[in-house]
């Protein structure tokens, strides 16, 4: 019979056992920066490269746990992330992008951003997916299969290229199966590197993918905030106000059967900036198939209707 102490001292033991991990770090052979969405593409083709066993044969689940550089991971993100994971049916979960709360350095920055998106419903993170981004990517976690299934990010080309309309490099990550959402005007070689997080969603959802947010007590991951250096201040915001209607147009006019009968119309709720911003982005089948503004302002109300010059 075993005695508490040697019971505890091999339950200390087990605790001590380090986790098997690598540090795989990769560069560009010519040195010239490809973007983002490129350099994850690479890193998940890295740890695909250095496995012994194929992740197709394997039995064992492999994820990918998205950080940005200059973001802080907290201990015990991974643990919480996957935990919520592998609790979910398999189908479910090979079709989820598992988000976590964050909080943000400085802790005042982006305030009412950071409580939005920290604070939306199962409901709001689909119902408002046109508005933004509504999981954050350097919370992400996703099955290894579920990136590969949808080709990971487009990837814009390399900048010697003297092409100046927009296409898509095909590489080990192209997929032309899964939606690839590049707008015939607004997209250029450049801007392929840009809003690479909304483009991978919206392929995502349109694959009948789901979104999810782990809430915990505390925060998973510090999100630093750097006034005009970060990626998603250089977007222009035509470029992301036009993804966002294509990928509506597709994704709900096109496709929701609901919508294909009848061409059945739709109110845009608004009609001040945003709202009108919306309409002069999409397409014109769309455009004749909305009925009406809804709005609460009085003096928009008086007017009655609204030309677009």
């Amino acid at each position: 019979k075993e005695s508490p102490s040697s019971i505890n001292t091999q339950k200390e033991e087990k605790v001590q056992q380090k986790i098997r991990s690598q540090l795989l770090i990769g560069q560009g052979m010519d040195g010239v920066g490809r973007g983002a969405g490129f350099a994850r593409n690479q890193a998940a083709l890295m740890r695909s490269l250095n496995c012994k066993e194929s992740f197709e044969s394997s039995t064992e689940l492999y994820f990918l746990c998205l950080l940005d550089s200059d973001d802080i991971m907290h201990p015990n993100r991974i643990a919480e992330q996957v935990h919520a994971m592998v609790c979910l049916p398999k189908d479910e979960m090979n079709r989820t992008i598992m988000g976590c709360n964050f909080d943000r350095n400085p802790p005042d920055s982006t305030w009412h951003y950071a409580k939005w998106a920290n604070d939306l419903t199962d409901e709001r993170l689909m119902l408002e997916r046109f508005r933004e981004v509504t999981v954050l990517q350097p919370t992400w976690m996703l099955t290894k299969s579920r990136f590969d299934s949808l080709g990971g990010y487009i990837v814009a080309p390399h900048p010697k290229e003297t092409d100046h309309n927009a296409s898509i490099e095909l590489d080990s990550y192209s997929n032309k199966k899964a939606l690839q959402l590049i707008h015939p005007t607004y997209d250029t070689n450049k801007t392929l590197r840009l809003a690479e997080d909304l483009r991978f969603v919206y392929a995502h959802l349109h694959d009948g993918g789901q979104l999810r947010l782990h809430r915990t007590s505390t925060p998973l991951v510090t999100y630093r905030h750097r006034s005009g250096q970060s990626q998603s201040s250089m977007t222009p915001r035509k470029l992301l106000l036009h993804l966002r209607a294509m990928a509506f147009e597709i994704m709900v006019l096109k496709s929701n059967p609901l919508w294909l009968q009848n061409e059945g119309k739709f109110v845009v709720w608004g009609a001040g900036r945003d709202g009108k911003d919306f309409v002069k982005a999409l397409g014109p089948d769309a455009r004749r198939r909305i009925a009406c503004f809804v709005d609460i302002d009085p003096k928009k109300i008086e007017h009655g209707h609204y030309v677009n010059k």
